[in-house]
């Protein structure tokens, strides 16, 4: 062999050493590591990061590229590496399982999942600012909470009845599409009533976000108060107490319980300014005249009644009684059974405005009952009986007494009360209750000489009954048909709330499933914390369908067959129009106003009908017992501790499983501990707690027995009456921080100037001003906390804000977050996540599905047996076994004149 030959041969064998040595030297982790490779084409540019820019997937391979390094044959842990504590053996077995930790899925056949990577925070915010805005791929991101909770959760929302809404303008609706040149601005304003609408529908989900407490609260004390009405008028008509004109008046009470009284005296005012105004010259009873001193008045008053008398004797035949004295002050006409027909009703126009008269118009008074309120008023108190309301009542050619159509204010109570004045048992006396009859025959004094308080009882008249009419029993059938059909022209509670419960739990079992194939995914554990979270909207409308008060003013309107003068001024604010959810003449409560408003509708009937402590008890009769039931409805919608207790354990199990099943999927979804979101729901709770607070404030009143008519609250000296009815605090308003009238007239205009003029005025230099600022400070804060909390942490969770690198760290180290050895995961489908996916994610998933189904039947289950229950009161008010003595003996009289 030639030696140039061999020299050759040897060259070649160097070359291919050199080429395989040097090969071998620039060998880097994507060799290792295949995921790694190329991954510096996805660095995201440094400016979009702050606006959602950044790749955590890029972040975390580029921790795993800077950790480690290539020697010879093996990859080590460089010094001081991105990824403190790194494994090399169990990053490159999970590579080769398919499990690499920036990029992993979940696995049947891998259940042991990903190695965690753990990268030191400084090194995180230096090298991964920003956060990443959710990519359109992964749907169980943003789209399943959008669409299975968000969305239905809308749906809810506009199930909750409301008393205002975003007022959409007609010009919107009326073009012309006559021809082709009118479909543009019938395009345009379609698009201008959508964006109305969903303005008007976001404010309201933020209403019910704000005030979710009150109005589960509020609403469970309306259900509370109508079964406690219910089964008093059930226990009453067994022991045939009750007249029928009361059964009814307490049944409708509990359908049209939630609108507005419309009547300017509140019975339940705690306005100790006229209290003691009134102390000072003489305790009058709310809707009623002042009660004489029948001591030193006697001889006085017997004259001028005697006069009285004499005086029109020939112009009525039938005797009046007065306001709870027994002695006649007036007469009225004898053919007054037709007062008040449903005919006389249609023919008044309403007017919501207005209103003539005070709270509750007065009754034709004559001469005599005038002079007996000045000589029974003290001279500082005359100028009150001058100022009384003008008679609205006008007599007609035949001789009946109609409501005068002068524009009287629409009180559903006015009209409740003439509605059912013509099956009224006994007539009206001469105070201001007007179209409220009495519950008791009168007994009015004959003598006409005797010493006055007369205690024979041979010197009085027994009233008889109104006589039990055919006309009568039609107008009692009239009124049963419609008490029915007020009840039955409700939606129900499975159109209104089963319906959107299904498709809401459908999201619930489909993100359930999710998280069952993909065990660990975070995507999915977190869609199902906010979708728990999002439970607190479908039971608001649980609760608020579950209620037997009809949400649409405009039945009972037709029921009464009212006559609207003109529309509803809207309420502007900040440019938006905001009328009446439903165009009536009505006023519905605001949810959390309801439960306290249909109290208001109590106290009304009982102020109204029951009888005063100071009254002269001579007039009751052998009805005294009886009358003395409306107290026991006094007692049994009066709570006391237990009651409060079991009502706010309802609403704190209402409120509180939500809050804690999302709390608990979140807290245990990295960064495990209280974090960004975890601390979201925190938040919310926080304010909901103080709402319920602040609305406990307002409408529990004070400890102890509420006032009774007629009862003046005596200041007590122990250490506890401090706190209690007609205590210090009761005194100076405390509990009635919402009260403003002391400086805001009632009535008055209520625009920003004039509130300013309000505050810098001397009477809002009033210790009950430090409470109402206290409240609506409270009450403005916590909404705006609850309101940005909810709605803000839905749309950092639905754009992804919340993977910003802050989030990756626990509250706790929030205020220091870059001392040493701290650290944020930042890996996929690790073995922790699994964990806790089978420890907690699924768990709180099955409960929140089986918590809203239960809650979900139960409101079904509720109603379902309220509705039976006043369905057969309806239908048995009118049953000759549930009749008291003196309804027997109107029938048996009527019977017996018709014989004859």
């Amino acid at each position: 062999m030639a030696p140039h030959y061999v020299l050759l041969m040897m060259l070649f064998l160097v070359a291919c050493l050199l080429t395989t040595s040097l090969a071998q030297a620039q060998r880097t982790v994507a060799d290792f590591i295949p995921d790694v490779k190329n991954n510096e084409h996805y660095t995201p540019k440094r400016w979009k990061t702050r606006i959602g820019g950044q790749n955590f997937t890029w972040c975390c391979i580029q921790a795993v590229i800077e950790s480690l390094t290539v020697n010879g044959t093996s990859l080590l842990v460089v010094d001081d590496p991105p990824i403190p504590g790194l494994n090399v053996d169990d990053l490159l077995r999970a590579t080769d399982e398919g499990q690499f930790p920036c990029t992993a899925r979940y696995e049947s056949d891998e259940p042991g999942g990903a190695p965690e990577i753990k990268v030191d925070y400084t090194w995180l915010t230096k090298t991964c600012p920003g956060w990443q805005v959710s990519s359109v791929n992964n749907l169980n991101g943003w789209l399943q909470p959008l669409s299975g909770f968000l969305l239905p959760a809308v749906v809810f929302c506009l199930s909750v009845p409301r008393r205002r809404k975003l007022h959409v303008f007609r010009a919107f609706f009326v073009a012309d599409l006559a021809g082709i040149k009118s479909y543009i601005p019938a395009f345009i304003g379609a698009i201008g009533a959508i964006i109305l609408v969903t303005i008007d529908t976001i404010i309201w989900l933020s209403v019910c976000w704000a005030l979710s407490g009150p109005m589960i609260l509020s609403g469970l004390y309306e259900a509370l108060l109508d079964n406690r009405i219910i089964d008093f008028v059930r226990e009453k008509q067994q022991n045939r107490n009750l007249t029928l004109d009361m059964r009814c008046r307490l049944l409708m009470l509990v359908l049209i319980g939630n609108l507005d009284l419309a009547l300017e005296d509140d019975p339940l005012s705690n306005d100790q300014a006229s209290s003691r105004y009134q102390s000072q010259q003489l305790q009058v009873i709310e809707g009623t005249s002042p009660t004489p001193d029948w001591s030193r008045l006697g001889n006085s008053l017997h004259q001028l009644l005697e006069s009285g008398r004499k005086g029109s004797s020939t112009e009525t035949p039938e005797i009046g009684p007065s306001s709870g004295s027994g002695i006649p002050l007036e007469r009225l006409p004898s053919d007054m059974g037709s007062e008040g027909d449903v005919g006389e009703i249609r023919q008044r126009p309403i007017y919501p405005h207005s209103d003539s008269s005070a709270g509750y118009s007065l009754d034709n008074i004559t001469r005599a009952n005038t002079s007996i309120d000045r000589i029974s008023s003290p001279p500082g108190q005359q100028h009150i009986v001058k100022q009384r309301a003008p008679d609205n009542r006008v007599e007609d050619e035949t001789g009946t007494v109609r409501m005068s159509t002068g524009r009287p204010r629409a009180s559903p109570w006015k009209h409740m009360e003439e509605l059912l004045y013509p099956i009224r048992l006994y007539g009206v006396d001469g105070s201001s209750r007007n179209k409220s009859p009495r519950q008791y025959p009168t007994r009015s004094h004959r003598e006409p000489v005797c010493r006055i308080p007369c205690t024979n009882p041979n010197h009085f008249d027994t009233e008889r009954p109104r006589p039990r009419t055919d006309k009568i029993e039609r107008q009692i059938r009239e009124t049963k048909t419609r008490l029915r059909t007020m009840l039955n022209c409700q939606y129900s509670f499975g159109s209104m709330v089963g319906a959107p419960v299904v498709f809401f739990l459908g999201g619930f079992i489909f993100a359930l499933l999710q998280s069952i194939q993909s065990i660990g995914d975070e995507d999915t554990a977190l869609a199902l914390a906010f979708g728990q979270w999002y439970m607190i909207i479908p039971h608001i409308a649980i609760i608020s369908g579950l209620l037997l008060a009809g949400n649409n003013p405009n039945i009972l309107e037709g029921v009464f067959a009212t006559q609207r003068g003109y529309e509803e001024e809207d309420l502007n604010i900040l440019g938006f129009n905001f009328g009446l959810a439903y165009p009536s003449c009505y006023k519905v409560a605001w949810q959390w106003h309801r439960g306290h408003n249909k109290l208001r509708w109590i106290h009304t009937l009982l102020e109204t009908y029951c009888i005063s402590s100071e009254a002269d008890q001579t007039v009751l009769g052998e009805q005294k017992d009886s009358l003395q039931d409306l107290e026991d409805l006094r007692d049994k919608t009066t709570l006391y501790p237990l009651d409060w207790f079991l009502v706010l354990a309802m609403a704190a199990l209402l409120l509180g499983v939500p809050f804690v099943l999302a709390f608990i999927t979140a807290f245990y979804t990295p960064e495990v501990g209280l974090s960004c979101r975890s601390f979201t729901f925190t938040i919310y709770a926080c304010a909901e707690l103080g709402q319920i607070l602040l609305w406990l404030w307002a409408y529990a009143g004070p400890p102890g027995k509420p006032r009774q008519r007629g009862h003046i609250p005596q200041r007590g000296s122990g250490p506890l009456d401090f706190f209690r009815s007609g205590g210090l605090l009761d005194r100076h308003g405390f509990y009635n921080p919402k009260y403003v009238d002391h400086f805001l007239p009632p009535g008055g205009s209520r625009t920003p100037r004039a509130i300013w003029q309000a505050l810098r005025s001397e009477a809002f230099c009033d210790i009950r001003s430090v409470w109402c600022c206290t409240w609506y400070m409270f009450y403005v804060f916590f909404g705006i906390i609850a309101t940005l909390s909810a709605l803000g942490g839905t749309l950092m969770q639905l754009l992804g804000v919340y993977t910003a690198d802050i989030c990756c760290l626990t509250v706790d180290n929030w205020m220091n977050p870059y001392k040493p050895g701290l650290t944020a995961l930042i890996s996929l489908n690790t073995r922790v996540m699994i964990r806790d996916a089978q420890i907690y994610w699924k768990p709180c998933a099955i409960t929140a599905i089986a918590f809203m189904t239960f809650v979900s039947f139960v409101g079904w289950w509720y109603q379902r047996r309220m509705k039976d229950m006043f369905t057969t009161l309806v239908s048995e008010v009118d049953l000759d076994i549930y009749d008291r003595r003196d309804t027997r003996a109107s029938r048996e009289a009527y019977t017996a004149g018709r014989d004859s």
